[in-house]
């Protein structure tokens, strides 16, 4: 029986991951995968046309994935897809709207905490999360 050994989950930098793409890569190839589905948070920035010819170098099939947010019964869901088309205007239209309703959402809890005498800038929220 023939193996195919994949990650088919994992975040780049792009959202909360702490590697770059082209780094997720490399570790798949080092650690013997056969393929990579970067499944970033609502966005598929991980997926240019460079991080496409590394995969090729690296004998790596790369599998366009995307972890949505969402809601459902009031408990935040979070919804992995798998092969999907990147080049889609409106797959990426409807994943700008949810970065733009998360950017509102993050100002929003921002200017609650500065009413509460807790100042802590967008910057710092990113840097922050970006190492959660």
């Amino acid at each position: 029986m023939n193996s195919f050994r994949a990650d088919l989950h994992c975040h780049s930098d792009c959202s909360d991951g702490s590697d770059p793409p082209s780094a997720l890569v490399h570790l798949a190839a080092e650690a013997g995968l056969q393929g990579l589905s970067i499944t970033d948070h609502d966005t598929i920035e991980a997926y240019t046309p460079e991080l496409f010819q590394e995969a090729l170098a690296k004998n790596i099939q790369l599998l366009p994935g995307v972890e949505l947010s969402t809601e459902y019964c009031d408990t935040s869901v979070h919804i992995l897809g798998y092969g999907i088309d990147i080049k889609s205007a409106s797959f990426c239209s409807f994943l700008a709207e949810i970065q733009r309703r998360r950017v509102d959402r993050n100002r929003e809890i921002l200017a609650n905490l500065a009413r509460k005498n807790l100042s802590i800038s967008e910057d710092e929220l990113t840097f922050f999360a970006s190492r959660a």
